[in-house]
């Protein structure tokens, strides 16, 4: 439509206007490029992606993610103690940092798969409470010290 610079400049003398329309049509390539890549990879999930933006508390985690990401790019990484040699940095992950969701949300789904997880989990540690003041109950009486 407006490929030709003679028409792109024409454009730019109607004002802030006719510049904002130039630029708009300057990067559509690149916009269209990217949108195609997201409902590429998006195409699978579509029922998944409706549910996640349909809910409440979407913006609420995406200020979150926000300020991991910003919280990421911008920390130096580990402090070191004296006389150690600092490890060198590693490549960074790709995107968001989503990969730390993984493990917690397949422990998640575990539990949810396998209900009695948590009353297993429940019951082990109050016997491992239990043995533990046991023992130092049993310590006392000998006389002993824990």
């Amino acid at each position: 439509m407006f490929r030709e610079p003679r028409q792109l400049r024409q454009l730019g003398e109607l004002g802030d206007i006719g510049s904002d329309v130039a630029t708009l049509i300057s990067e559509a390539p690149a916009v269209l490029s990217s949108l195609a890549t997201i409902v590429r990879k998006g195409k699978p999930y579509i029922a998944t992606l409706r549910s996640v933006v349909d809910d409440p508390a979407l913006p609420a985690v995406m200020d979150r993610i926000k300020i991991i990401a910003e919280i990421e790019a911008s920390s130096p990484g580990l402090p070191t103690f004296p006389g150690t040699t600092p490890k060198p940095p590693t490549a960074p992950t790709p995107g968001i940092g989503l990969h730390y969701f993984v493990k917690p949300l397949d422990a998640y789904i575990y539990a949810r798969r396998n209900p009695m997880i948590a009353v297993l989990l429940g019951a082990g540690f109050l016997i491992l409470v239990g043995g533990i003041g046991y023992k130092l109950g049993q310590n006392k009486a000998k006389g002993g010290s824990a």
